[in-house]
Formats: C-alpha cells, structure tokens, sequence
C-alpha cells in the first residue's frame, strides 16, 4: 500500500507553484541518490549572497503536521556548522541560529513551534495550517529570510 502522505507531496511537488519556484531558480529538491527516503529529503534555496543553502526537511505525518527542516551539509552529512551559516540579516541570524532543537527557528516549523504557544497570536500567518498549507509555504518562507 503507497504512503498517503507521500502520495499528497508528490502532488503538491508537482503545483504550479512549487514549479515557478524551481524555474525561477529560487528552490529545488536535491537528487536523493544515496541519501535518505521519504520522509527525509533534501532541498537547495538560492540566497542573495550568490550563494545556495542546503535543506535537511522531515517530513513525518505530513501534511497533518508541519515539517521540519535544518540547514545541512551535504559533505559532512550534518547540521551546517555555526559560522557556515547565513549572517547577512538579523532576521537570518536569528531563524538559522544553533539553538537547543535540529531545525530553523520559525513558527511553520513543526519542532520550532514547540514550547512556543504565544507564536499562534505573534506569528499568525506563519503557523501551519494543515487544512490549506503545503510545504511550499516553508521553502517561501525560507527563500524571504535568505532574500
């Protein structure tokens, strides 16, 4: 029996608006070859600084749950070390720093939003809604911080 879950990504991978993103050069997903299988995959999201940061996403219970996702190294197999991290903004420095939990520090992000009960009334609009959220709302979110 195919994963429901996966079933409902692939749909929402092949969305027009998931596609103009990658057209556009602002995200990808990475060739999964010899990495890890839903519901790990990997993205790239381009950043002002010319540069492209790589994304450890998981999955797990989407998309009733929000994903989780952390800066990675593909070489090293790892979370993205302190000092390879985007600095360029406050805003950067503060989603992406090293905190305590293995993902960025946002509201749509399912471990982030833990413990963070008052972000439903200080971030609204960035906490996941699994009634008409995908995915899609993450990578935006992350391609604004690094733009």
């Amino acid at each position: 029996m195919a994963d429901l879950s996966y079933e409902i990504f692939l749909n929402h991978l092949d969305s027009p608006e998931y596609q103009s993103g990658e057209i556009e050069g602002r995200w990808g997903i990475l060739d999964q070859e010899n990495r890890p299988t839903w519901p790990i995959l990997f993205f790239w999201i381009s950043a002002r600084n010319s540069k492209v940061y790589n994304f450890k996403f998981d999955f797990t219970g989407y998309p009733e749950n929000a994903p989780t996702a952390v800066l990675w190294d593909l070489e090293k197999k790892s979370v993205l070390a302190a000092v390879e991290r985007p600095n360029f903004s406050k805003r950067a420095i503060q989603v992406f720093k090293i905190w305590g939990h293995e993902c960025n520090y946002l509201p749509c992000d399912r471990l982030a939003f833990q413990g963070h009960s008052s972000w439903l009334h200080e971030h609204a609009a960035l906490i996941w809604n699994n009634q008409q959220d995908t995915f899609i709302k993450y990578l935006n979110e992350l391609f604004q911080i690094l733009n």
